[in-house]
């Protein structure tokens, strides 16, 4: 699901930089790499706010005795991943919405 909303920021930011004659292969890039930007900053403070809620977590990260999937599965007994993806998302669009606001701040081109 998240792959269709960043196609879709991506492609209302191009075709509004089209009708205002701007490159929009260019801001379409830039709204992928803004979305992509607050993806990682919304999950980096997700994992933070795990790490402070549930302390014994990093231990058990640590551990060697432990697996990959038993941890994922220690974090899913406490955590709704709903939740997690749903902040991640708005994460993401705080990089669109920054984008956005530049493209329509960005002056027209002087018409020829």
């Amino acid at each position: 699901m998240g792959i269709f909303i960043v196609i879709f920021f991506c492609f209302r930011n191009y075709m509004r930089a089209r009708t205002q004659q701007l490159s929009g292969i260019k801001w379409a890039f830039y709204t992928f790499m803004a979305v992509i930007a607050g993806w990682f900053a919304g999950s980096m403070i997700m994992i933070t706010i795990l790490m402070i809620r549930f302390p014994e977590l990093l231990q058990v990260a640590g551990s060697p005795d432990i697996t990959p999937q038993e941890v994922s599965a220690y974090i899913l007994e406490r955590v709704n991943p709903i939740v997690a993806d749903i902040f991640m998302l708005f994460c993401g669009l705080g990089g669109y919405l920054f984008v956005r606001h530049r493209l329509i701040k960005k002056a027209l081109p002087p018409s020829p």
